[in-house]
């Protein structure tokens, strides 16, 4: 129960920025990943041998936080496709394509390019493994919202599996 405390409030300090999708993680068949990045937090699940299912809070530094549900289907061990649902502005769909690359035995390369009816948000970034539970996350983020003005940023996480 104090693992679950420490969590949760390092989730939250870890909480504050502007927007971002989570990273690509490779989870086994059961496993869940939780995790905070300078704008968001998110957790998912693995459901299936290739199917993700996930959450995520957004901070998008305007007055409405956005919310994303979000599935993630391997498509083989480079790509998966990825569709979800995200509650901003009047909330819509969107549908993408994600991929990974394994750079060296610590490092993990990571894109994703995500298409809604009201954005187009494309992410690239690494991943470290710090242990086999723990890996820090760096990434460039592009959203690009039909209305108001595209927000980039430079941003970095964490992510912990259980």
């Amino acid at each position: 129960m104090k693992k679950i405390i420490c969590i949760a409030v390092a989730l939250l300090v870890l909480s504050l920025g502007t927007a971002m999708a989570a990273p690509l993680n490779d989870l086994s068949r059961g496993q869940t990943a939780v995790g905070a990045a300078s704008d968001n937090l998110y957790i998912e699940h693995k459901i299936a041998d290739r199917f993700t299912i996930g959450f995520q809070n957004i901070d998008t530094s305007s007055s409405d936080d956005a919310i994303d549900f979000y599935g993630q289907y391997r498509l083989n061990n480079t790509f998966r496709a990825i569709i979800g649902h995200r509650d901003y502005a009047d909330g819509a769909g969107y549908l993408g394509i994600g991929a990974t690359r394994e750079l060296d035995n610590k490092w993990d390369g990571h894109a994703q390019v995500l298409f809604g009816d009201e954005f187009v948000e494309a992410q690239v970034g690494a991943t470290y493994k710090i242990t086999s539970e723990v890996d820090a996350n760096v990434y460039y983020r592009s959203f690009m919202p039909d209305v108001g003005d595209d927000k980039n940023r430079l941003g970095v996480g964490i992510t912990y599996k259980f």
